[in-house]
């Protein structure tokens, strides 16, 4: 009886922490829904309460906001990775391969995802596969507006500032990079 009132109890706590997350998860697509925020110009940006003025630490000891890659008139791909992250490295490596296509037409921007990674960690990683990126520490105010919810998250955003896409966790192979950085057209 006892062994039957504790099974109960585990299936309740677990369809209660999946019904939870439900929210977080990818849909059918595999990619997340977001809203949709427009930002024309700078003047704009600053009355609607700077919606992507998050403040990212580069590995180069500047900073950044997605507002300023965005004044660069091309679209906007954010990668969040970890340096111990296996998929993100093949991920990153697959990016790097098809990006040579599209360097001029395409910002990136990879952001640490574990706040135990410093600046020095990112930096070290960035050198090591010679990337050309923009690479930023760990921005929990950023995580938290996408809802990251792990490593390997891309997030799109084209010239008007709409949030095209939002894709989880997963190796995305050089066909996939490819139609993903076609669909930030």
């Amino acid at each position: 009886m006892r062994k039957k009132i504790v099974l109960t109890i585990a299936v309740v706590v677990v369809v209660l922490s999946i019904s939870g997350l439900s929210q977080f998860l990818p849909s059918e697509d595999n990619s997340m829904e977001t809203d949709t925020v427009t930002l024309d110009n700078q003047i704009n940006i600053e009355k609607q309460g700077d919606t992507f003025n998050f403040t990212f630490n580069t590995v180069e000891k500047e900073t950044i906001t997605i507002n300023e890659l965005l004044m660069e008139e091309k679209p906007l791909l954010i990668y969040f990775f970890a340096t111990w992250c296996p998929v993100c490295d093949k991920d990153l490596q697959n990016l790097n391969t098809v990006y040579s296509s599209d360097i001029d037409r395409v910002s990136v921007l990879v952001v640490g995802f574990d706040p135990s990674e410093n600046i020095d960690m990112i930096r070290q990683y960035k050198e090591s596969k010679e990337y050309s990126w923009i690479f930023a520490e760990y921005n929990k105010e950023a995580l938290l507006h996408f809802k990251v919810i792990t490593q390997s998250t891309k997030i799109g955003i084209n010239t008007k500032g709409n949030i095209v896409f939002n894709e989880g966790y997963g190796v995305t192979d050089n066909d996939g990079w490819r139609r993903m950085l076609e669909r930030l057209e």
